[in-house]
């Protein structure tokens, strides 16, 4: 029995029929793309959850120094609010809600440095 590298050589021709038939170049790009490269939703969410960590640990350090040097309550009640927010997002990127996840970091980011930046 001539196995002429088996599950490889079955693949290549399935590979070339598939080049074949396919009516597009779009769908001739999508034969290029490695199955194994592609992005996995749970590295995905692991990703934003360790960008959500680092705001929310960030978040935690400005309410204690908040609270410790007497800082304004705006002040206090904004990294509150941040650490708050920060949660949420870790929660729905747990839940696999990714973008809207992504849309409050981003959020909270920009209104942060225009915080910092004395915009408000």
């Amino acid at each position: 029995m001539n196995n002429r590298g088996g599950d490889e050589h079955e693949r290549r021709e399935n590979f070339a029929l598939h080049w074949q038939t396919a009516r597009t170049s779009h769908e001739r790009r999508g034969l290029l793309n490695d199955p194994e490269r592609r992005d996995d939703p749970a590295l995905t969410r692991n990703a934003s959850l360790i960008v959500v960590l680092v705001l929310a640990v960030s978040a935690v350090h400005g309410l204690v120094r908040s609270l410790s040097e007497g800082r304004g309550a705006a002040m206090t009640a904004w990294y509150a609010a941040v650490l708050l927010c920060a949660a949420g997002a870790a929660a729905l990127s747990r839940r696999g809600r990714t973008r809207i996840s992504l849309a409050i970091v981003v959020v909270l980011l920009l209104t942060d440095s225009l915080l910092i930046s004395g915009y408000f």
